[in-house]
């Protein structure tokens, strides 16, 4: 977007959040957090008790960031946050909160849809700086829907192997409990639930 003429398109709210979401377009996230505001957004993580996510900086300011000054969460307030999603336990309606799992669900290239079966439907954000990476997901695995963040810092080129290498190990374990019983007894597929049968079993 920050090649666009000036004033020479319009884009709803939306679709910025679309094009911030697929390609993670930096321009798009800066006109978002101008629109909804900084202290909105720190506002609402507060009430949800997610205090350990912060919007700190708008995106594309290494003065900022040389300052110390950074976007912050963590592995386990991100993976609460995207099992709220899951259940649509937010402050917005059911069709809102579907509607924002389908965004996160455009397909895209990046280490988790790397990682993963085509065939498995996954809501998922990347993040990166350099040496650091993320990445955010609600993967519905049918019979065991799970969620996961994955962060890593301090990293070389690297990193999105790292990433890659954790949803897969991740990604294995859960397929490995969806296609068993308790007492680990493997069972045909067609006696799972269907894959969008999220409130059949609570995404871990």
């Amino acid at each position: 977007l920050q090649s666009f003429a000036d004033r020479g398109s319009a884009l709803s709210l939306h679709d910025l959040a679309v094009l911030m979401v697929t390609l993670s377009d930096n321009t798009a996230t800066n006109v978002l957090i101008q629109r909804v505001g900084m202290a909105n957004v720190n506002r609402l993580l507060t009430g949800l008790e997610l205090r350990e996510i912060r919007l700190g900086r708008s995106m594309m300011r290494p003065d900022e960031s040389a300052r110390g000054n950074e976007n912050l969460a963590t592995p386990r307030a991100a993976a609460r946050l995207m099992a709220r999603l899951a259940r649509c336990d937010l402050p917005m309606s059911r069709r809102a909160c579907s509607d924002a799992r389908r965004m996160l669900e455009i397909p895209k290239s990046g280490t988790v849809a790397d990682a993963l079966p085509a065939d498995v439907p996954v809501a998922w954000k990347p993040g990166s700086l350099d040496g650091v990476a993320t990445a955010w997901a609600l993967v519905r695995l049918r019979g065991r829907p799970y969620v996961m963040a994955v962060m890593v810092s301090y990293g070389d080129t690297h990193v999105d192997d790292v990433v890659r290498s954790a949803v897969r190990l991740t990604h294995a374990y859960f397929a490995r409990l969806a296609s068993a019983t308790p007492y680990g007894v493997h069972v045909p597929d067609a006696m799972l639930p269907p894959v969008d049968s999220l409130g059949a079993r609570p995404p871990q």
